[in-house]
């Protein structure tokens, strides 16, 4: 069993896009999901969405997992019985985000009735643009209330949709290419126009939005604000611990560890078990063309190709997957030694599910 090139699964959200997507071209389709079994539903035609395919055979990743869980998760995951466990997203952002929360694990199981929150984390990519400070400023993301804010004052600046009051709550925190920001589920937060990122989070989509009304003027329905809580319990799903901005900057601002280097490339942790158990990400950075191989374990690995072109190969190297810039692969536990061949200056994100 060799690795799967998927498909482009792009998903409708209340927020644009700014066209850097390939292949989209309803700017409400800012999001493309990456090796997903889950799925999205679209509130207006309730069309299902977002559930990734095989690219060469159009088969339902989801389905080929439940056909043959143990060659796909492996032994483990399989006999755990929580699938893939993990979601992750290229999102491109243009304009800022609706100001939200995700519930935690407890607050998901006790509201939702769901086994997974929506804790998450952020990779910022470089899209080529210039921010230098000035007519166009440096992307930024808005994370965690400040000293002094209050559940109270907080309901009252949403029944006053004073989003300026709002967002004053918040620390803003500027990011740029290669930042790693992560946001406990219950954290409240906003992604920045302009930010362009890959997301590895918690498989739901769980969201909770504080603003009825999106910064390009696109009206929320009651339901995708309170998600049927109503608009008095949903507050139950934000955490309301306050924090100083360096407080603030030390508990989503993620550092980087280097786990291993040699003449080809570099192997970076960019979150993890330091952070947390409900995923992981490591980024493979080439400084030269050759080859970088998977760790031999019995687990699946998600692949994203941020830049550069070559090829993933099963450790026996019957099955070979030519790969460039953009492409998603799934890598089941089964193609044990999967081998990665790229060019110099490439860079690919490898992202595991839930610790075991």
């Amino acid at each position: 069993m060799g690795p799967l090139l998927l498909d482009h699964q792009h998903v409708w959200r209340t927020y644009v896009n700014a066209g850097r997507l390939r292949g989209v071209s309803d700017p409400h389709y800012p999001e493309e999901w990456i090796a997903s079994v889950t799925e999205a539903v679209r509130p207006d035609t309730g069309q299902h969405e977002g559930l990734s395919r095989d690219a060469s055979t159009g088969a339902v990743l989801r389905e080929l997992i439940e056909a043959d869980p143990v060659a796909m998760l492996g032994a483990r995951r399989a006999a755990a019985g929580g699938g893939l466990g993990v979601l992750v997203k290229l999102i491109d952002a243009g304009e800022r985000l609706t100001i939200q929360v995700h519930p935690n694990a407890a607050r998901a199981r006790e509201l939702f009735d769901s086994p997974y929150g929506k804790t998450e984390c952020w990779y910022f990519l470089d899209d080529g643009s210039e921010h230098d400070g000035g007519p166009q400023p440096r992307p930024c993301v808005y994370y965690g209330f400040k000293e002094g804010v209050t559940r109270e004052r907080w309901e009252e600046l949403f029944r006053l949709q004073d989003i300026d009051g709002m967002l004053d709550c918040m620390h803003r925190i500027e990011v740029e290419p290669g930042m790693v920001v992560y946001v406990q589920g219950g954290s409240p937060h906003a992604i920045g126009a302009g930010c362009y990122l890959i997301e590895v989070q918690e498989p739901t989509d769980l969201t909770i939005r504080v603003e009825r009304t999106t910064p390009s003027g696109f009206a929320v329905a009651d339901e995708l604000c309170h998600l049927g809580l109503g608009f008095e319990r949903m507050f139950e799903c934000f955490d309301f611990t306050t924090t100083t901005a360096d407080e603030a900057r030390k508990l989503c601002v993620v550092p980087s560890r280097e786990v291993s280097s040699d003449e080809v490339g570099t192997r970076t942790e960019l979150v993890g078990a330091r952070r947390t158990a409900c995923f992981a990400m490591e980024r493979l950075s080439f400084a030269s063309s050759g080859t970088m191989v998977l760790p031999d374990e019995d687990d699946f690995r998600i692949l994203y190709i941020v830049q550069g072109s070559g090829y993933v190969a099963a450790g026996d190297g019957a099955e070979r997957v030519e790969v460039t810039a953009g492409d998603q692969l799934f890598v089941p536990a089964a193609a044990r030694g999967c081998a990665v061949t790229m060019s110099a200056g490439a860079e690919v994100l490898e992202l595991r599910g839930p610790a075991l």
